[in-house]
This record gives structure tokens, sequence and C-alpha cells, in this order.
């Protein structure tokens, strides 16, 4: 008997390593480096890692943001050059007004979109730079489920067919009785400044309190090819196709293989640690994984989903900061690997975008006056 008793346990012992391994088990994970480095010049002390950057992939041009100059800058990406550049007034009839961030969309017959977050704003200006039009992306008397605009890199203000998109996250998002009636999306119609909001968080929301903010972000990409937005949920292994001529939804699974088959929200799973109610939200947002951006590449037609692993307790002990994996699917969405990137290279990995190269990550630069990115291209 004692001896059916120690082979129990060892099994049990076994078949719970086993399970952890499955969920967390890193071996089978390619560890990627750059395979190039560019530089930008970086003009009148420009910010080094831009929060609001676009490339505009049938112009061929990265464009961004200087939050601090209020100015505009569009380098062509072939030469690395800057093209063109404009500083925005704050006042007068072709200022932004106040504001403490702004966003930015590049059209293809050069007019320029700006959002001003201050004042909820969108302002739009021909290719010489002249106020032709404004229009208010929220009214007072919005609902607080309607998520207040949050354009900026991943998630991007995105202008088509005379309609804005901005994605957002809404306040008291902790509270909401049904997470599914949160919208997400806010659609701006450019024609007579009508505007409404589509796009729910998902239902798995509802199941309890999911940790920090970082936990209730999304994401979405421009597929300026096939006219939708492709959009992810830290939590969620689904994407979601957002036509945009149709407005119609598409689901589709799309798990990063390493993760977890369900997720559990940290209310469930850590009642037993002794920390404040602040800290231990943190805990848990640290210490299990999570989606990060969705990236479609139109020229090697493919799509990069990003993600989180989980912290070991150690490591969130030691203050380590998460690192980014990606996996790689075809359009028939079948897996083309799942990679790492590499710790030691400093990237900022709420700056990323896809060129004809693959994926460009700025990273804090190796010397003065430049804005610094490395290429990644997991599938050479």
């Amino acid at each position: 008997m004692r001896y059916l008793f120690f082979i129990l346990t060892i099994a049990l012992v076994l078949f719970a390593c086993n399970e952890d391994v499955e969920k967390t088990n890193t071996d089978q994970i390619k560890k990627i480096l750059p395979h190039d480095k560019f530089d930008l010049p970086a003009i009148e002390n420009l910010e080094l890692n831009p929060s609001d950057l676009f490339f505009h992939h049938s112009r061929q041009q990265i464009s961004f943001i200087d939050q601090v100059n209020s100015s505009l800058y569009i380098y062509d990406y072939a030469t690395r050059k800057l093209i063109n550049s404009h500083r925005f007034q704050i006042e007068g009839p072709e200022g932004l007004g106040k504001y403490n961030r702004l966003a930015h969309f590049l059209s293809d017959d050069g007019n320029v979109y700006i959002y001003n977050s201050y004042s909820n704003r969108i302002l739009e200006y021909n290719h010489n730079f002249t106020k032709v039009a404004t229009f208010l992306a929220r009214f007072e008397d919005t609902q607080p489920n309607k998520a207040f605009p949050n354009p900026r890199n991943l998630k991007p203000l995105i202008v088509y067919d005379q309609t804005a998109y901005l994605m957002g996250i809404s306040t008291g998002f902790e509270i909401h009785e049904d997470q599914t009636k949160v919208k997400l999306f806010t659609k701006v119609q450019l024609e007579n400044n009508e505007v409404t909001f589509d796009l729910s968080r998902p239902a798995i929301y509802n199941q309890g309190q999911w940790g920090i903010l970082m936990m209730y972000n999304n994401f979405f990409d421009f597929d300026s090819k096939n006219k939708r937005l492709i959009c992810s949920f830290p939590i969620d292994h689904n994407i979601y196709f957002y036509d945009l001529e149709t407005q119609l939804i598409k689901k589709q699974s799309l798990p990063i293989r390493i993760f977890p088959e369900e997720f559990k929200p940290f209310e469930k799973v850590d009642r037993g640690l002794q920390l404040s109610e602040k800290e231990k939200a943190k805990h848990y947002s640290y210490t299990h994984p999570s989606y990060y951006a969705i990236l479609y590449d139109p020229y090697k037609k493919v799509y990069y989903r990003f993600g989180t692993p989980r912290l070991t307790e150690d490591e969130y002990q030691s203050n380590e900061r998460l690192n980014l994996i990606v996996e790689i699917f075809d359009e028939n969405f079948d897996s083309l690997g799942i990679f790492e990137f590499p710790k030691e290279y400093n990237l900022v990995y709420s700056c990323i975008f896809i060129s004809p190269e693959g994926i460009n990550i700025n990273t804090v630069p190796t010397e003065e006056g430049v804005i610094t990115f490395y290429q990644f291209n997991p599938l050479l």
C-alpha cells in the first residue's frame, strides 16, 4: 500500500509539472537577432522614442508627430532622409489648440489629420498645412461605456472613406457590469461629424478583475490592401477583422502556442497573496502571459501576433521587464514559427512597424542626433 501511494504521488507531481510546462515552456521558441539597423536624422532635438509613428505602405514613408515641438516629420523610407516637416501653431486659425498628446494620419492625397486628445478633436490640414476642417470626436454627454479615443503606436488614428477610426479604453473599466457593452472604436463621419461606436470588449472580461491597465489594453493594425482593421486583446485568443466597407466584424482564433488554453482572472487565482489590491493586480499582470500587438505584413502576407510571456516570481521580484515574443501565421492562419526578441538590445516595444525588410523596432540610439531602429526578419 505504501508503495502504491508513492507511485500515485509521483504520478500526480509529474502530471502537474507537465501541465505547467505545456503552458509556460519556452524551449520551442527560437531566439532571433536583428539583421540590420538604421537611423533617422533627428531634427531639433526630437523625442528619440516616437509615441505616434505611422508607416505609409503605398508611399513608403515614415511619419510621426513630435509631442514637445507639435511638429510633423515625414521621412523617405528608402533613403532615410527627411522630405518634409511642419511645426503646427498652437493658437490662431491654423492652430491645434491646447494639447497634451497628438496623433496623426497621412492620407494618400497628402492631407494630414491630427487628433488632439485634450480637446477630443480631429483637425484636417491639406498638403500645404492649411486647416480645412475640425471635427469633434467625443461629446460631453457621451456615455462612460464608450471608450475615450486613445490613438498611438500600434493602435493608430485611421481615416478611410471619410470616416475616422480611433481605438480607446473606457474610464472605470473595472466597474462595468457588462464588459461586452463597452464599445472601443470611435467612428467619426467627416461629412457630418456624426459620432458612433463599435467593437465590444470580449465576453471573457466579465469573468472578473484582470489586473492593471495593460490587461485591458487593445491594439489594431490597418490593412489597407484588404480594407480592414485587425484587432487584438490581451486575454483573448481570437483576433477580430473589422471590415471598413461593410462594418462587419469577423472573429478568428489565433492563439500563441505556449499560452494557456484558458485565462483566469487574478481574483480567482491569487487570493492567497499577502499584498495590497494595487500591488496584487500588478503582480498578476506581470506573472501571467498576455497578448500584445497584431500586425499584418502586406509584403510577406503574414500576420505577426505579439505577446508577453509571464515573469517568474524571482524575475518579478527582481523588477525584470516583460520581454516580447511573436508567432507568425500565414493567410490560412497556419503557424510559421514562434520567436523571441533579444533582451540585450534595449528594444522599445511601444514603437514597432512593418516594412519590406520585416519588423522594425525602435531602440535607444547609440549616438546623438538620430532615431534608431533594429530590423528583424524571422522568416529569413
